[in-house]
């Protein structure tokens, strides 16, 4: 049995409340598109969201019609916030939709006439291609602090990363935590979903529903994860979990014999000293391999991850940890081999070593996430320049304190994250450095304190200029932000940009939570 569904605002692909995505997450089947449709009435605009007012005047409001399992309604209910209070903003209902097929009934959520009275039409059917067109505006309409990609250097940067990973013959599997976004992680694959690793199973269930079916979980599995693994796996994603220790490879074999179902594990290996990780000629290597298969469970092979290349101070120090990396992971996997394993992926990566590495002899595949963006860590590292960073929050100026050399903004630590990663680097960048409306850096000038909502911007050296002169009350600065991972979380979507460009051309909307 099943239901269709009629989408038309935020449940559509791709936008905030994606239903495939509401789906994932519930471990329900994934709803299947039947087509586009239309249905009559208009729509209003909420800002972040829109509204269908039904009507029978000739105007129709297209969307998507979706075959879905019924179980999926009252999770559509909970996102709509329906409920009988007559304030509430929306109804669910039956509708008559228009195909090129011909009528097909479906549940669809129109507004409630009593929540909004008054409320004016758009000159548009379409949400979508109305909030582009809408959104398509010059940076001073944004309120600040707003979070800005530059599509020109996202381009840049992942065809860069591409070209190396096939220059070093491995597959790439770009690691989308830094974005968390569909349609970044997209430019990262070349265009269309191919393998990619995660930080958090709420990343696995966004992305296989979106399309990405091949997924690393790069963070050794607990066992209150593994039902969500399961669950994953059972939807069709051929989910991956890594581990380091036996206690987490007897709770995968207990999962594996509960479950009914394979939990292919990577065994996490210690290049460096960094994090987690066996050591490449730890006993335990064998013996946790071997307990996995005899329990049932496909050991798929090693991974490590270079961390400490974010220490590093200079290329040739970069190209050092990447062979060490290598090498260790490759020892690793014949060790494994020498037991009667095959481990067919040997994986590696950060952004630092993916980008310098001299070859990658032995390895099956690369991991590196943060250079779709760049940031100034990765700038101090010697990974990219500043001019290759693609992430900036726009900051409008609130205020001065002259005496003490002080522009204030509005962009505070919320917007930028407390991360002080340049502070154990040569050049220390404070909380970011600052750039021009247009994302030109402006020589000596940086964030160098920050409150909860509040920036405090200074030169160094200090200026003979009128601060209030020169950056007024109103005017609007960039900051190029120390971890992007970090700043990127403190906010719901990118404002779209491209170099030196006023204007913003569209949103991509991001996630966050586990």
């Amino acid at each position: 049995m099943s239901i269709n569904v009629f989408v038309y605002g935020t449940l559509r692909s791709g936008e905030i409340n994606d239903l495939t995505q509401l789906a994932a997450r519930h471990g329900l089947p994934a709803p299947r598109l039947i087509g586009p449709g239309r249905v009559p009435g208009y729509l209003v605009d909420f800002g972040d969201w829109p509204g269908l007012v039904p009507a029978q005047d000739g105007r129709f409001v297209t969307g998507d019609i979706y075959q879905a399992d019924p179980r999926l309604l009252p999770l559509l209910d909970e996102v709509e916030e329906i409920s009988p209070e007559e304030n509430a903003c929306f109804l669910r209902a039956e509708v008559r939709a228009e195909t090129a097929l011909g009528p097909v009934l479906c549940q669809y959520y129109p507004i409630n006439p009593g929540a909004a009275p008054g409320a004016r039409g758009i000159p548009a059917d379409d949400w979508v291609s109305y909030r582009v067109a809408r959104d398509a505006a010059a940076l001073g309409s944004l309120e600040t602090p707003a979070l800005l990609l530059d599509l020109d250097r996202l381009r840049a940067n992942t065809d860069m990363m591409r070209s190396r990973a096939a220059a070093l013959g491995v597959t790439l599997r770009p690691h989308v935590k830094t974005a968390k976004c569909i349609e970044v992680a997209l430019a990262a694959s070349g265009g269309r979903p191919g393998p990619i690793t995660v930080s958090t199973l709420k990343e696995a269930d966004r992305f296989h529903a979106a399309g990405f079916d091949d997924i690393l979980y790069a963070v050794g599995i607990t066992p209150n994860k593994l039902e969500h693994a399961g669950r994953l796996r059972r939807a069709g994603c051929d989910l991956k979990i890594i581990l380091d220790n036996r206690k987490a490879a007897e709770a995968v074999c207990a999962a594996r014999s509960r479950l009914g179902l394979d939990l292919p594990c990577l065994l996490e290996i210690d290049c460096d000293g960094h994090r987690s990780g066996l050591k490449p000629d730890d006993p335990e290597l064998p013996a946790i391999a071997d307990l996995l298969r005899a329990g049932g469970v496909t050991v798929a092979g090693v991974l490590t991850h270079a961390g400490e290349s974010y220490n590093c101070r200079s290329r040739e120090a970069i190209v050092a940890l990447a062979e060490q990396e290598r090498a260790a992971c490759l020892a690793a996997a014949q060790r494994l081999r020498e037991h009667g394993h095959p481990c067919p992926i040997v994986s590696v990566g950060s952004t630092p070593t993916a980008r310098y590495a001299r070859h990658l002899e032995g390895v099956t595949e690369l991991r590196a996430g943060v250079y779709v963006f760049f940031d100034l860590v990765m700038a101090g590292v010697g990974a990219c320049t500043p001019d290759e960073i693609a992430l900036s929050v726009l900051v409008t100026v609130l205020g001065h304190q002259p005496d003490r050399g002080w522009i204030i903004t509005d962009g505070g630590w919320m917007a930028l994250s407390r991360d002080r990663g340049t502070a154990r680097q040569p050049v220390d960048q404070g909380y970011g450095l600052v750039c021009d409306r247009l994302g030109r850096p402006i020589p000596g000038l940086r964030m160098t304190d920050a409150n909860q909502e509040h920036g405090v911007l200074s030169f160094d050296p200090a200026p003979a200029i009128d601060l209030a002169a020169a950056y007024p009350v109103g005017s609007q600065l960039r900051i190029l932000p120390n971890h992007a991972c970090a700043t990127a979380a403190q906010h719901a979507r990118y404002h779209l940009v491209r170099q030196d460009s006023g204007h913003v051309e569209g949103i991509w909307a991001r996630f966050g939570g586990w």
